[in-house]
């Protein structure tokens, strides 16, 4: 999968997964990877997440830190892996991608995968924080438009 992965969203993942071992957590979840999105403070998913009009970084910064904090802490020594939610979510930001005409998975698609399902995890979470999360999939795909937009080749004549 890494291979499909654009530098950003790597760079996503590998924070996600460093906040699960800093928070001694046996499995890397959707609040890890929201906490990845917003930490490597990239792409148009932290765009949207703290800067656009449906904008609370910094509540749900504070939601998922608490959502976090209530997990038990286990000793865990190795490698840890995506939840079943997560895997499901990061396939459907494969699709996602795909739909957008996009060949690498991006933060977008990888917040659209986590918002597909409305009773998970991460649009609870988002909600919890105000956000509206189907105002953030408009966002995210209004401003993944744009951005292709403006790097498009110019149309030949």
């Amino acid at each position: 999968m890494g291979d499909l992965l654009t530098d950003c969203s790597r760079s996503a993942m590998r924070i996600a997964h460093d906040e699960a071992e800093r928070w001694n957590h046996e499995f890397v979840d959707a609040e890890h990877i929201l906490l990845g999105i917003l930490r490597a403070e990239c792409g148009v998913a932290w765009e949207v997440l703290t800067t656009s009009r449906c904008a609370s970084g910094k509540n749900l910064l504070g939601a998922i830190e608490s959502e976090l904090a209530r997990r038990p802490a286990v000793s865990f020594e190795g490698r840890r892996h995506l939840t079943v939610e997560v895997k499901r979510c990061v396939e459907q930001g494969m699709i996602e991608a795909g739909t957008m005409g996009d060949a690498l998975i991006d933060t977008e698609h990888i917040l659209l995968g986590l918002l597909h399902s409305p009773t998970g995890v991460a649009a609870t979470l988002i909600e919890k924080a105000g956000i509206d999360s189907a105002l953030v999939r408009i966002e995210v795909l209004e401003s993944s438009r744009v951005r292709r937009q403006a790097i498009a080749p110019p149309a030949k004549r």
